[in-house]
């Protein structure tokens, strides 16, 4: 009975389309216990399932973000986020990924995790500060989609330097 509430909880996890409804039905006859076991062992299954799922290319992909390559996992957030090659969506793990590209300063994750804060999309709560912040960054690190938000911020204009790094970029939306 037990593996069967977990299948029924992996199934959940990925999004199945009638899950929601099967899980209300089956959460309400587990205890507490069994719930939290069940999720724990779902997710497990479901990481599994994912490894087997995964194209040569995530796979490779996941070992260079494994291995601290930023612009890696950078690529495997946005892979999370949208649930393409073969990735399941999952938002947290998507996040994680990103926060840890920002962390090591790839100007286009700040630029991407500062989006999640300025819309509070994607797991994120809003906040306009933390926002302003990474776009901060993700300007001085030179990626003109940061450089522009910051012109943005900053109230545009011609005499905008952040606008005008951003244009010589190529940034139509500066031009």
């Amino acid at each position: 009975i037990m593996a069967y509430k977990c299948l029924s909880v992996a199934i959940v996890t990925t999004g199945h389309p009638n899950s929601i409804r099967d899980l209300d039905a089956l959460t309400l006859q587990m205890t507490t216990d069994e719930i939290v076991t069940a999720q724990k062992l779902s997710q497990k299954w479901v990481d599994e399932l994912e490894l087997q799922w995964n194209s040569p290319q995530i796979v490779e992909l996941r070992k260079e973000s494994e291995a601290g390559d930023p612009h890696a996992q950078r690529m495997l957030a946005g892979f999370y986020f949208t649930g393409k090659n073969s990735v399941l969506r999952n938002y947290e793990k998507g996040l994680a990924w990103l926060r840890k590209a920002a962390d090591q300063g790839e100007a286009g994750a700040q630029y991407d995790l500062g989006m999640c804060y300025l819309h509070g999309v994607r797991g994120v709560e809003h906040n306009e500060e933390t926002a302003r912040e990474l776009f901060l960054k993700s300007a001085q690190g030179g990626y003109s989609r940061g450089q522009y938000e910051m012109g943005l911020i900053e109230g545009g204009g011609v005499d905008n330097e952040w606008l005008r790094k951003a244009a010589l970029q190529g940034n139509y939306n500066a031009q």
